[in-house]
């Protein structure tokens, strides 16, 4: 692991680190001192260089699929979406978003964003399906897909390769045989356009629909026409 993302790791969770870099009198180097030897006369803390085999970006994490560094360019700001939180340059992180991911019986799955408890989302969908007589069980926990996976400045966390990630994270749940989407949250939907997917039924308010009758009984009828296909 490189030493910025384990620092990252541990600042998290509220660990405070020392790290030398010299060895001591008489004590052997340790391995963990950076690669690039260290002026014995330096007294200004120095980054140690990252090797060509080092990660690229936190994305890489996603089931095995290899994201490739997307180039942040350098004479324009990065493009930041509507409705996206933009934090310092310095960070290298330009954007976050949440998603939840629901996978129901019948080939559905349910996406809901940061405005939605997925717990909510999750409970609301069983009592709903199983009032249209669709044999299921609990349904399981909504998996998160957040951005940035990985708080680290040294790795692109740009829009383009969120993109990436998240479309990583999309094919994961087609290769499963999704045959319906449904979207809560207007940035659901929206960054779901961005890789292509399109939604069979969106509602912008999640806890707007649960107090609104007209809005579910539309709720309902879309899931009659899609469940009858």
């Amino acid at each position: 692991m490189l030493e910025q993302q384990r620092i990252d790791y541990l600042s998290a969770m509220g660990i405070t680190q020392w790290m030398p870099r010299a060895a001591l009198p008489y004590a052997p180097v340790p391995r963990w001192l950076p690669e690039q030897a260290v002026n014995d006369n330096a007294h200004t803390l120095q980054q140690p260089s990252r090797s060509a085999n080092a990660p690229v970006a936190a994305a890489d994490l996603l089931s095995g699929f290899a994201v490739s560094k997307a180039k942040t360019p350098t004479a324009e700001p990065p493009s930041i979406l509507d409705g996206q939180t933009a934090l310092e340059t310095k960070s290298n992180i330009f954007l976050r978003f949440q998603l939840h991911f629901l996978q129901v019986p019948g080939g559905g799955i349910w996406i809901c964003d940061q405005s939605v408890a997925p717990e909510d989302l999750r409970l609301f969908a069983h009592r709903v399906l199983k009032g249209m007589q669709q044999p299921l069980d609990l349904l399981p926990v909504p998996v998160k897909f957040n951005w940035p996976i990985i708080e680290s400045k040294d790795d692109d966390q740009s829009e383009p390769v969120a993109l990436q990630a998240l479309n990583a994270q999309w094919r994961f749940f087609a290769d499963q045989g999704v045959s319906y989407v449904l979207t809560f949250g207007d940035d659901s939907r929206r960054w779901l356009a961005r890789i292509g997917v399109q939604s069979h039924y969106h509602h912008p308010q999640f806890i707007d629909m649960l107090s609104n009758a007209s809005d579910k009984r539309q709720l309902w009828q879309a899931l009659r026409t899609i469940l009858a296909h």
